[in-house]
């Protein structure tokens, strides 16, 4: 007796020309076989599986070829400043401490582009904040961004008084004209 065959329609996200995409797949089936569809770039993250980490020596090529690409500030970046979010061995996203003389900035934060959208970012901001605060009590902490709205979740909020080294970052040393750029400051506790 011939197999039955049917035309199944499958709800998936899937890789089209690079783009994410959702939608509906038909695909012609055996009623007994089990179809599996799958992509091996799109797929969950537990943040469980995510380890933060001081960056290697090891960590610093990456580092450095994503600071560049993502046009994030690489001024006097040394890796010993890095922590590295991790997933099985593999760096998925990196961010700094810098001491500017007494002002501590939270900088340099980049997420691979493959791993963006799934709370690496928000994880790792977290992680930095705690240990911020670990190393630097009592004071305040800023991020000189282009995305405010990342920031403001976590208790930043802008401000037009900043001090004169991230002023003078906005000014010069951000790729993007300085309207777009905005400094932000977290309290201490």
């Amino acid at each position: 007796m011939p197999k039955r065959r049917n035309l199944v329609a499958f709800w998936a996200i899937f890789w089209y020309k690079g783009t994410c995409t959702t939608g509906s797949i038909l695909i012609e089936a055996d009623i007994s076989d089990t179809v599996r569809i799958g992509c091996s770039r799109v797929r969950h993250i537990s943040m469980n599986n995510i380890k933060i980490q001081k960056a290697q020596a090891s960590d610093w090529p990456y580092i450095q070829e994503k600071l560049k690409n993502y046009a994030l500030d690489g001024t006097d970046a040394d890796w010993h400043q890095f922590f590295v979010a991790k997933l099985d061995g593999k760096t998925l996203a990196f961010t700094r401490i810098i001491d500017r003389d007494g002002i501590i900035e939270l900088a340099s934060m980049g997420v691979d582009y493959h791993y963006r959208k799934k709370g690496i970012g928000k994880t790792l901001l977290k992680f930095l904040i705690e240990e911020a605060r670990r190393q630097y009590p009592g004071k305040p902490f800023y991020g000189v961004t282009h995305r405010p709205g990342f920031l403001l979740p976590f208790g930043f909020k802008e401000i037009d008084d900043a001090p004169e080294v991230l002023e003078y970052k906005r000014q010069h040393e951000c790729i993007l004209a300085p309207s777009k750029i905005k400094i932000m400051r977290l309290d201490p506790l």
